[in-house]
């Protein structure tokens, strides 16, 4: 019986150290189970942040988007998304959600953030000791982390997201959420060097003023949208004269300067919603949505006053008066195609220059001037000397 009863012991304790092992082996997989559909929607959640980022078309639907899937990822939890502005070193937030403490409206500086400071992930989980963010409008959130959106060497953002307790933040969250930030902080480098590329393709690089390229694809617009409104659409094309003896006495550089001066006061001169660009050379056209013919030529003779009175000096050297020749045309209700409307003007803008130059010449486009309104050119020019 004692044999028996030791041989029935033993079998007990095996069996018990199998069923052991089985629950520890179904614990495993269990566990293997859950960290693999974890991963499993960790990669679907990469995959298709990836797929909206590729479709965004700027800055901000970017950041819509980093903002949606963090929300996501930790559903209790509060945010926001820093854009980081370094040509003036400013944040602003561009979306956020939750209840967060983070400021939406204010414009701040990015060093109230610790990871921007750092250049790294910044985690604070409880502990009333940490270095703490100073972007906060409220109360500073009992855990958060700060991620700085990095690429291509550049800081164009930070991710800050919030919550109650320190065990939101695993670490599998932690390392997706970084994942998260890469491919936005990489999307937005790409979304910010094709905006770049792209004012470079419209722009001027002397005077910043948009170029020919950018003038033919307006003015197709702008005669279009003037044939649907049935107004008036003005072009003023301007010619500095003698434009070489700047050069030719003072030297390029100097010129170079002449025709920056020009465009400053081109941009300040006329309407928020006129375009203006270089031409070419030392020649610039202006387009005037929504005018009138009276409108036009007194805007024109405000900007030849105006240069006029221009004193500009190169090495401490006075270069001497400045003028130019305008020439103008002017279409109603798109009646003129944007060629026709640049022949005009350039044809207006020759005769002006034949006739003496530093005036203003109207070509058969543009009706009868019935004099100049109550406030203008007199007003205006006074008000615009004063302003420059």
């Amino acid at each position: 019986m004692a044999i028996l009863f030791t041989l029935v012991m033993r079998e007990s304790k095996k069996l018990r150290i199998a069923e052991r092992s089985a629950l520890d082996a179904q614990a495993r997989l269990e566990g293997s189970l859950e960290r693999l559909q974890s991963e499993t929607e960790s990669s679907k959640c990469l995959n298709e942040l990836q797929a909206d980022l590729q479709i965004c078309v700027n800055a901000s639907e970017a950041f819509d988007v980093l903002s949606g899937y963090s929300q996501r990822l930790i559903p209790a939890s509060a945010g926001a998304v820093f854009a980081i502005d370094n040509t003036h070193n400013l944040m602003g937030t561009m979306a956020s959600w939750g209840e967060s403490d983070s400021p939406s409206q204010n414009l701040l500086g990015p060093e109230v953030c610790c990871a921007m400071r750092g250049s790294r992930l910044h985690v604070r989980l409880q502990d009333p000791k940490a270095l703490s963010c100073h972007h906060f409008s409220g109360t500073i959130p009992p855990a958060y982390i700060c991620l700085p959106l990095s690429a291509l060497g550049e800081t164009l953002g930070i991710l800050h997201i919030s919550g109650e307790s320190a065990e939101l933040f695993t670490a599998p969250r932690l390392s997706l959420i970084q994942q998260l930030g890469e491919y936005a902080a990489l999307r937005l480098a790409n979304l910010k060097l094709r905006e770049k590329l792209h004012d470079q393709s419209i722009r001027d690089p002397l005077t910043s003023l948009y170029n020919r390229r950018f003038l033919q694809a307006t003015m197709e617009q702008e005669v279009r949208r003037s044939a649907r409104r049935h107004s008036g659409l003005g072009v003023m094309m301007i010619d500095i004269d003698k434009f070489k003896n700047f050069n030719d006495t003072f030297g390029h550089e100097a010129g170079d300067m002449v025709l920056k001066e020009v465009a400053f006061l081109l941009r300040r001169a006329v309407r928020t919603e006129d375009i203006v660009c270089r031409f070419g050379g030392e020649e610039f056209v202006v387009v005037m949505p929504d005018s009138s013919p009276d409108s036009v030529q007194e805007r024109a003779e405000l900007v030849r006053n105006t240069i006029a009175n221009l004193k500009i000096e190169h090495n401490s050297v006075a270069m001497g008066k400045i003028t130019v020749s305008i020439g103008i045309s002017f279409s109603h209700g798109g009646d003129l195609t944007p060629d026709m409307l640049l022949r005009y003007a350039d044809e207006a803008l020759y005769h002006a220059k034949k006739m003496g130059a530093d005036r203003v010449s109207l070509s058969s486009s543009v009706p009868a001037f019935r004099g100049p309104s109550p406030d203008s050119p007199q007003g205006a020019d006074k008000a615009l000397r004063k302003s420059i």
